[in-house]
């Protein structure tokens, strides 16, 4: 009996890790304003080392 709930328990945190990483797949609204802001973070930089020359 005991080892059939291991298993058991076994299964669903697998199932649970399954599902965890394919819900994070497609990036949402605030992940895809963050990468826009550290590109104008790194275009910003760059133009100042630039100026800086």
């Amino acid at each position: 009996m005991n080892l059939i709930k291991s298993k058991i328990l076994i299964l669903c945190i697998l199932a649970l890790f399954m599902v965890g990483s394919t819900g994070c797949s497609e990036k949402g609204g605030a992940e895809k304003a963050g990468e826009k802001i550290d590109q104008a973070m790194d275009s910003a930089k760059d133009k100042f080392k630039e100026a800086t020359k």
